[in-house]
């Protein structure tokens, strides 16, 4: 007989009763990457030149382009995404989607270091993209410096939120219990945002 179970002996009735084990605490076990995977969003059903109209903190109107291609000869490989975004003075802001490494994947799940930066509702998404080649001329976002990065997500409220970033990527860290988790982001960190409207 287990020895954790709690005897209770009825003398009188001559009954003994066993109490079962406490169950243990529920945990998690898939990996942490795994769970900050992003969850399907509109983003992801974009395809080809949306525009955007400016809405809270914008100063004009935009046109993201957004492509995903998948490499046919890696199977089960993330598929490569770019977006771009265009003003219509021509400035141009060009990036490619972090999607692949498990400190991306963190940072960017639903209230993950990306989400709290950007001050964004609970269960929101937000998606991360390193700027590639720097265009000439003044840029989209931040000022005379540029971003070096920018992220996109929904607000909740039917708006596209468009934010610059000073960072280029995620700093990992080892958690208490072992885990790997990735480290807040500056509190400077978002350089411009705003909101646009997504075409109805």
């Amino acid at each position: 007989m287990d020895i954790r179970c709690l005897f209770v002996a009825f003398v009188a009735a001559g009954v003994v009763g066993c109490s079962p084990p406490p169950s243990p605490p529920e945990t998690n076990a898939a990996p942490a990457a795994a769970a900050a995977q992003a969850a399907p969003s509109l983003l992801d059903s974009l395809e080809g030149a949306i525009a955007l109209t400016a809405a809270e903190g914008a100063s004009g109107a935009l046109t993201l382009t957004h492509t995903a291609v998948t490499d046919a000869t890696a199977e089960g490989g993330d598929p490569l995404v770019t977006v771009q975004l265009q003003a219509a003075d021509a400035r141009v802001l060009s990036g490619q989607e972090a999607n692949h490494t498990p400190a991306d994947l963190m940072a960017q799940g639903a209230g993950g270091v990306l989400a709290v930066a950007l001050g964004l509702p609970s269960g929101a998404v937000p998606h991360f993209y390193r700027v590639t080649t720097p265009v000439p001329g003044a840029p989209l976002l931040c000022g005379p410096q540029g971003p070096a990065s920018f992220a996109l997500a929904e607000d909740g409220s039917g708006g596209l939120v468009v934010a610059g970033l000073t960072v280029a990527g995620f700093d990992r860290v080892a958690n208490a219990d072992g885990t790997e988790g990735v480290a807040p982001l500056p509190a400077d960190a978002v350089c411009e945002r705003a909101v646009y409207r997504l075409p109805s």
